[in-house]
């Protein structure tokens, strides 16, 4: 039996471990996210994974998604769905986790409905990496995010998240153009956003930020409730 001493000896080894764990987890999903952001937001790895780790959300900015700077889609442009007819509770695009479990997240269930979503909502996007003009776009908006940042000092790891001797050419135009853009920021702010947008900028109520609008208003009436 243990003394009351090992007992708390025991509590606080118990709170270190599971703390720990918690933290080493949270830094491992920010590492993949900041991996992902970036081709979905254009940003190197390292300006990925410090914003991930800085970003307090009870400041009130909007923090980086597919419509940034705005906080989401707007309702009133996007397509609706009966969220119990229409959708599951997870993304069929994704893959589930190592215990088989998928995240929640609620989805529609037919394949040509989520193509004709994604169809839909690229011309609600207010920029995009795949067009001139929607590049253009994302210059006014992300680069600020690179204000500060010591890109001369960077690593491979730094810029994509993976440690290498050497760059391939795709690689090297990336580095090149971030430099540039960085650059160009510097010499002509005013051509770009210069603060982080905040939510107090916008009425919240009027955005959403899944791809469309679940009714469930219009399924309150649905024999299963």
């Amino acid at each position: 039996m243990m003394t009351e001493e090992q007992r708390k000896k025991a509590e606080i080894a118990l709170n270190t471990s599971f703390a720990f764990g918690f933290e080493k987890k949270i830094a491992f999903d920010n590492h993949l996210t900041a991996i992902e952001w970036i081709e979905q937001y254009g940003l190197p790895y390292r300006i990925n994974l410090d914003y991930l780790k800085e970003y307090d959300h009870s400041k009130g900015f909007i923090c980086i998604n597919p419509n940034y700077p705005y906080p989401g889609y707007q309702k009133a442009d996007l397509i609706h769905l009966d969220p119990y007819n229409d959708c599951i509770p997870y993304d069929p695009d994704k893959e589930p986790d190592e215990n088989g479990y998928h995240e929640l997240f609620l989805s529609p269930k037919d394949a040509a409905t989520r193509q004709k979503i994604k169809e839909h909502n690229k011309a609600l996007r207010p920029w995009d990496l795949s067009t001139a003009a929607g590049l253009e776009r994302w210059k006014y908006y992300f680069a600020h995010l690179l204000n500060g940042a010591d890109l001369d000092s960077y690593s491979s790891f730094d810029w994509f998240g993976i440690k290498a001797a050497a760059y391939n050419k795709e690689q090297e135009n990336k580095i090149y153009f971030w430099k540039c853009l960085q650059a160009d920021y510097y010499m002509n702010p005013n051509n770009y956003l210069q603060k982080e947008p905040k939510e107090s900028d916008y009425n919240l109520a009027d955005y959403i930020s899944l791809e469309f609008v679940p009714d469930w208003k219009e399924s309150a009436t649905d024999s299963r409730l």
